[in-house]
């Protein structure tokens, strides 16, 4: 791994190398070093931020690249020095947009989408002098694209998402429940992309409502529950550690529902209700 680039490292080595001058020195007083190196394609930035908890309930908040707690040492890979504690745990986040940040929560404000979170959670004994935290960030969002067959021009229809998760337990990464609803624009005539976050339970769900001044042939369908499709893909659950990206096909003339998930060569059909 290339840690250190000369100048920029020149001081922390010195620092380390006083702490390591003396084998026989005590060096109980000496602060741990950290370094976290990024792994992976997701890179932290903006908002993202790392979250170091010590075991007497102290804190570190450190805001990728934007704090003097933490000295970037090369893109992706981050410094600290700490007193040494015997737990630590790091908690890696990237892709905030519009959630906020309660105490270990991020919540999702009601009416939006989903951020494109990608996270990890690093649990370690910090004793020692070093201690190399990877950042290897998972998946936990789905992009969903709704297309609508038959529709080439106008397209009459809105469409709402629902379900019951709005956000997630940083250190543990589960969803956290409440509401979520959220009414995505048209990219197309009769597409829809939107994002929603690792789910709590199956409510994901989408009505299907006429838009307003339009008198489609069908005024309305009733809610489309998502899982219905998805519980017969085998494979696939939403205690994934990398969630993958889903693709729903609407025929109103036959009445049915395909989800597919990307990436996997499987499809699940459903029946709507008119």
């Amino acid at each position: 791994m290339k840690r250190f680039p000369l100048i920029p490292a020149l001081g922390i080595l010195l620092t380390v190398f006083s702490c390591r001058k003396a084998v026989l020195e005590d060096r109980t007083g000496c602060p741990a070093f950290i370094f976290f190196h990024q792994e992976g394609d997701v890179q932290l930035s903006g908002k993202d931020y790392l979250k170091i908890e010590l075991r007497d309930a102290s804190t570190l908040e450190l805001l990728a690249g934007d704090s003097p707690l933490v000295e970037e040492i090369v893109p992706g890979e981050y410094f600290l020095t700490a007193g040494k504690r015997e737990e630590m745990v790091a908690t890696c986040i990237s892709g905030i947009r519009m959630s906020s940040r309660s105490g270990n929560r991020l919540i999702l404000p009601y009416g939006n989408q989903g951020d494109p979170i990608y996270h990890c959670v690093y649990k370690a004994r910090l004793t020692g002098e070093e201690l190399d935290v990877p950042i290897n960030l998972s998946k936990d969002h789905s992009v969903i694209t709704v297309r609508f067959e038959a529709y080439k021009d106008s397209f009459p229809f809105d469409i709402i998402v629902n379900a019951n998760t709005a956000g997630m337990e940083t250190m543990s990464g589960r969803p956290l429940k409440g509401k979520f609803r959220y009414a995505p624009l048209e990219t197309d005539p009769g597409t829809y992309i939107f994002t929603v976050p690792r789910q709590a339970d199956y409510s994901l769900s989408m009505d299907v409502v006429a838009k307003p001044g339009m008198n489609p042939e069908h005024g309305h369908i009733e809610s489309i529950v998502l899982w219905k499709a998805l519980q017969n893909i085998r494979g696939f659950n939403w205690e994934l550690e990398n969630l993958p990206d889903i693709d729903v096909t609407l025929d109103i003339n036959r009445s049915t529902a395909t989800v597919g998930i990307n990436g996997w060569e499987v499809e699940s059909i459903t029946q709507i209700t008119i």
